[in-house]
């Protein structure tokens, strides 16, 4: 995981489903090494609810996350963020500093 980028990676994750904080630390857990801690992704949780990007309710014990209608514009900015950035950036690598 590059470091700046688990909230777009969180809210991919919560785009197409609504899971509960250890099931997405599992799935981040599958995107290979540099895996963000717990201790990361829960506060990041919170904040994305607090400032309503996510939504969560309790069910069965476990409290489940949802991305919002606020969070899906957030997520496509996030994106939009991130392909200019491994643009410019894959430019970098191939023709090098100019």
């Amino acid at each position: 995981m590059i470091k700046g980028h688990l909230e777009l990676a969180l809210l991919r994750i919560l785009k197409d489903r609504e899971l509960h904080g250890y099931a997405i630390v599992q799935m981040l857990n599958l995107s290979g090494d540099n895996v963000p801690s717990e201790g990361s992704v829960y506060p990041l949780l919170l904040k994305l609810e607090k400032n309503g990007y996510v939504f969560s309710h309790w069910q069965d014990g476990r409290k489940l996350y949802k991305m919002s209608k606020k969070g899906f514009g957030l997520f496509d900015q996030k994106l939009l963020e991130w392909r200019s950035f491994s643009s410019q950036f894959e430019s970098f690598l191939v023709k090098g500093a100019t």
